[in-house]
């Protein structure tokens, strides 16, 4: 069993896992599938949850500290909604505190017990307010972005919606404004003529030309054409070489506009496809975020449900926290998440009802189910699949990490049947940390069809490189002692080397080789097969009756003890051990 670093803290790498997971999801039960909204998740387990996990999940899951606000998405509009969270759990003190005043016989430790974990729950969500407020309220400073508060009557004193009038945006308040308004796109029975145009050509402004380049503008006032994410955002990185023209005085090249030829795009095509133009539109996709939109700064309703929305994103977040942590617990421990019949009666369900008992979080999610869409609990049996396997790809990433950083390391396979009459290949690997710490990894369990050295070989071969592990670090190689494996010629151990086109030593397994010594050993000496079997017998003599067994264990224990002999065995997966006290000594 892989030991658990000491400085592991579930509630910091769970919450990285939250992020991923998102907010709503769809049960079982319901007519759509379950999936999340904020992120792509996994969408099929190749684990057996009803088995026992085919990968080690006691390795600590590796936590993601981001700094960065625009990668969490952490807006104002989120430290609302954080806020209205921490208001509930203020509010929910109250239920503790009528609750020591009305029972007849109060119990103090557990009402500290209570109290102890409603204080911390506040400060845990307080201290993330404020760091979260911090720093959005530093760079909506630093972005000069306090102007957004500004009336909207303001707006059109400032800034004419036709480009041809429009004066240059210096504000965020001003893009806000525009943005409500959308690219300014008449559409004229007739447009202005170009005379300066030959007539047997384009002379004038085309309104389909909206349909194919949506955010292109036109002026009635300049009979030109502008582009209107430019127009917004005219400044910045990429924006060095960019043709002013779409953004100052326009363009009206009207037979120009189109494209001319094979290798002769139009000025059409060439601007919407340039790099200025992209680096415009992703500054207008990142403004465009519906925390900065104007329609939520200006609009009541629209914000009321904006910060209900983010409340209840950070409470979802509290919910999955809770589950993920239930699903490693049972997967630590390799136990079953559900049987082969109702899902309800499974170990999952069952610790999740257990906890609803005790967490206000969990009780108040399982009570309000009517009231969510699709009566959303995450509790589906594809919703434990994605928490598996979120886990266990997180688990991994954090041992194929290890191993870059130890550069070198060694190889271990076996394979062996499952349960579902398949051959599976194990695969491990063993490398020093950071620490000087040997530690032995599970990578991969996967499915061997082909038994032979060679398919062996090719199957860890490709784990490696599919996980990014460089096959010319190998410095050992470990497994049984069957031909297939240890040939010297056509064995996994010769192939592997052919493949990462180097010699790699072999160590065969020292339990099978013991194993293997102990075979021959009974075929070439009556004396020591007469030994084993003599003392198979006596073990099945007295492991078969209670009594004789009992009898033994007493005699045993009055017997004086002259030297110990530990004797392991590996019986049903489970590491046996039998202690054989008194060896070679009288009884009394």
């Amino acid at each position: 069993m892989i030991e658990e670093d000491d400085s592991y803290n579930v509630d910091n790498d769970l919450a990285t896992v939250c992020n991923l997971v998102g907010t709503q999801h769809q049960s079982k039960n319901s007519v759509a599938t379950e999936k999340s909204l904020d992120s792509p998740i996994i969408e099929k387990s190749e684990l057996l949850i009803d088995k026992k996990l085919p990968i080690n999940l006691d390795i600590v899951i590796p936590m993601q500290n981001s700094e960065k606000n625009e990668d969490e998405g952490i807006t104002w509009l989120t430290c609302a909604g954080q806020l209205k969270l921490l208001v509930n759990e203020v509010k929910e003190c109250d239920l503790v505190l009528d609750k020591i005043k009305t029972e007849q016989f109060p119990n103090p430790v557990l009402f500290l017990i209570n109290s102890i974990q409603k204080v911390r729950t506040i400060q845990s969500i307080a201290d993330t307010f404020l760091k979260n407020a911090s720093d959005i309220l530093t760079q909506t400073i630093s972005n000069n972005s306090t102007d957004i508060l500004y009336d909207q009557t303001e707006y059109n004193s400032l800034i004419d919606h036709d480009p041809g009038k429009r004066e240059k945006i210096v504000t965020a308040s001003q893009r806000h404004y525009l943005i409500s308004l959308g690219p300014h796109q008449p559409k004229l029975t007739s447009y202005p003529r170009n005379k300066s145009i030959n007539t047997n050509k384009q002379r004038q402004f085309s309104s389909r030309w909206y349909i194919e380049f949506p955010l292109l503008e036109y002026s009635i006032e300049k009979d030109s054409a502008y582009c209107f994410v430019c127009f917004l955002f005219p400044n910045g990185p990429d924006r060095e070489f960019s043709d002013n023209a779409w953004v100052t005085e326009g363009v009206r090249v009207w037979h120009k506009m189109k494209s001319r030829g094979k290798n002769k795009p139009g000025k059409l095509s060439e601007h919407f496809s340039c790099s200025a133009y992209k680096a415009a539109l992703r500054d207008y996709c990142n403004f465009m975020k519906t925390s900065c939109h104007i329609d939520v700064l200006f609009d009541q309703a629209n914000r009321e449900k904006s910060i209900q929305i983010q409340h209840e994103r950070e409470y979802n977040k509290q919910v999955i926290k809770i589950l993920m942590d239930t699903t490693r617990t049972l997967a630590r421990q390799g136990l079953a998440f559900r049987g082969d019949g109702d899902d309800k009666n499974g170990n999952f369900i069952q610790i999740v009802e257990l906890l609803s008992r005790h967490c206000d979080v969990i009780k108040t999610w399982l009570d309000n189910k009517s009231m969510r869409p699709y009566h959303v609990t995450y509790l589906g049996s594809r919703s434990q699949n994605e928490f598996i396997e979120l886990l266990s790809s997180e688990t991994r990433n954090r041992v194929i990490e290890e191993v870059k950083n130890a550069e070198i390391y060694s190889v271990l396979a076996d394979t062996t049947p499952d349960i579902t009459h398949q051959d599976r290949l194990a695969i491990c690997v063993r490398y020093v940390n950071n620490n000087g710490n040997v530690k032995e990894r599970l990578l991969e369990i996967n499915e061997c069809t082909n038994k032979t050295g060679f398919g062996i070989a090719n199957n860890i071969y490709d784990t490696l490189v599919r996980n990014e592990l460089n096959p010319d670090f190998i410095a050992f190689q470990s497994y049984d002692f069957a031909s297939s494996m240890s040939g010297q010629f056509h064995g996994a151990q010769k192939e592997l080397s052919k493949l990462a086109n180097h010699h790699i030593p072999y160590i065969p397994c020292q339990a099978h080789r013991i194993n293997t010594f102990l075979e021959h050993g009974c075929n070439a000496s009556v004396i020591i097969l007469n030994l084993i079997g003599n003392l198979e017998s006596l073990y099945v003599f007295f492991n078969a009756s209670t009594k004789r067994y009992g009898i033994l264990s007493k005699k045993l224990s009055e017997m004086k003890v002259v030297c110990s002999c530990v004797i392991y065995q590996k019986r049903d997966g489970r590491l046996v051990q039998n202690r054989l006290k008194q060896f070679g000594h009288r009884l009394k």
